[in-house]
């Protein structure tokens, strides 16, 4: 544990940082920096502050250097004190007294933390928690676990990358290119996202994507559990003749018929296996499991029906900020689509997204671009699907209304993040819904 004499310096003030500091006073540290590149930050007492453009000078003077998710540790200032950095997320594993499962991933890692809490609560004999990049910051969950309870964790990137301790139970839905505004390479990042299995031991376990094999291998001591959309000799679960089917040793379990899961695209198909087999590895009945995902609905944001009217659908997926999850919702439909995408740019080479458009080309009525990348975005779009530029997003709403007619998708996939227009997705989300509700109540010909 901590020493009470050292000193002990929190970087990044925001949501887990807070929380963080707040455990340690309560743990008696009291010697607590925080330093932030914002100098106009209110630090309660007593904490200590350096605030403002040189935050980072000095820190040779701490013990200990607790580094928030999304601080980049890339530069020089760095290299002196490499063995003096850990982090929140690392202190939480180190400390925490209950089951833990991590999950981690490009996309889907949300949809499959909130579809285990359903599962697992109807088992579970003690408490569920949510934390990590959703739910409750995981440090502030300490003082309230038990060795029975069980911790779902969404790990970003940013949470694990400089992780020196795995979860029991790690999950990764798949990997492709992400954050590049924050992470040097795309190996880099994949490097950062691979440490949830590189710490695990022989009587731990990991779910992951079955197109991960060759890359997962050799990292980690935990067992291993793959999830396939087809019947492979490899997999543990997949679909097969209509049911989703876990494989347990020879003998393969029908646990729900595809049919009767709700949740929208190929994508949260391969979620859904995801969170299944991790429960099902966790001793939760066949029948309990196949309730839960019975009753499981996306979250908004994520593929969420906004409005069904007069042959028209909408959709938004504001939750999609990379430009996998904006294709990964594009096959999910069939019907001509009306896309509003673009957002701020987190350094995305689009030459393969350019790719995915081409063989979805037949599917496209108009694809409408706003935001910081609409045009590298607009540069790579093939010829023959119509691109409209706008500055807004009621620019594009109304873009959108104009062309619309019966038989028609709009959907709402950015593909991109939100902070150059927006707090979050959440309130991007929000924005069009409330936008494209009143532009299509106000149409009065279809």
């Amino acid at each position: 544990m901590i020493s009470a004499n050292q000193k002990i310096a929190i970087v990044g003030y925001g949501r887990e940082g807070k929380s963080l500091a707040n455990f340690l006073l309560k743990q008696g540290m009291k010697n607590i920096v925080v330093l932030d590149q914002n100098q106009n930050l209110v630090i309660d007492q007593p904490l200590k502050f350096r605030l403002g453009k040189n935050y980072l000078e000095n820190l040779a003077d701490f013990d200990l250097i607790y580094v928030s998710p999304g601080i980049s540790i890339n530069s020089r200032k760095w290299d002196k004190v490499k063995d003096r950095i850990s982090s929140p997320t690392n202190l939480f594993f180190n400390l925490c007294p209950a089951k833990v499962v991590g999950v981690t991933g490009t996309k889907g890692k949300g949809t499959v933390c909130r579809l285990l809490k359903k599962i697992t609560e109807k088992e579970w004999p003690q408490k569920v928690f949510l934390g990590g990049n959703i739910g409750y910051p995981l440090i502030s969950l300490l003082g309230n676990l038990d060795s029975d309870d069980l911790v779902i964790a969404e790990l970003s990137s940013f949470q694990l990358q400089i992780l020196k301790k795995s979860p029991p139970v790690a999950v990764i839905t798949n990997l492709s290119v992400d954050h590049l505004n924050y992470h040097r390479t795309v190996q880099e990042y994949h490097q950062a996202k691979l440490n949830i299995l590189r710490y695990q031991s022989k009587n731990d376990f990991a779910v992951m994507n079955l197109s991960l094999l060759s890359r997962v291998e050799k990292i980690g001591s935990g067992e291993r559990f793959y999830f396939s959309l087809k019947r492979n000799n490899r997999s543990q679960a997949y679909y097969y003749r209509g049911w989703l089917i876990i494989r347990d040793g020879q003998v393969e379990k029908k646990i729900i018929k595809e049919n009767e899961i709700k949740v929208l695209g190929g994508h949260n198909r391969e979620n859904v296996l995801a969170a299944v087999l991790v429960s099902y590895l966790l001793g939760v009945p066949v029948k309990k499991i196949s309730q839960g995902v019975s009753e499981f609905k996306l979250s908004e944001h994520h593929l969420e029906l906004v409005l069904d009217k007069d042959g028209i659908k909408v959709i938004n997926d504001s939750a999609a900020t990379n430009p996998l999850a904006m294709i990964a919702a594009v096959k999910s439909f069939n019907r001509p689509i009306i896309l509003i995408a673009g957002g701020q740019d987190k350094g995305f080479n689009y030459s393969q997204l350019g790719k995915e458009f081409e063989k979805e080309k037949g599917k496209f009525k108009s694809i409408i671009l706003l935001g910081e990348n609409k045009n590298k975005m607009s540069s790579i779009i093939p010829a023959g699907i119509e691109k409209i530029r706008v500055d807004l997003l009621n620019q594009a709403v109304e873009a959108a209304r104009l062309r619309v007619e019966s038989g028609d998708l709009i959907l709402f996939s950015p593909g991109a993040a939100s902070l150059d227009m927006f707090n979050n997705a959440q309130e991007r989300g929000e924005s069009f819904k409330k936008l494209i509700v009143s532009a299509l109540n106000s149409k009065t010909e279809f």
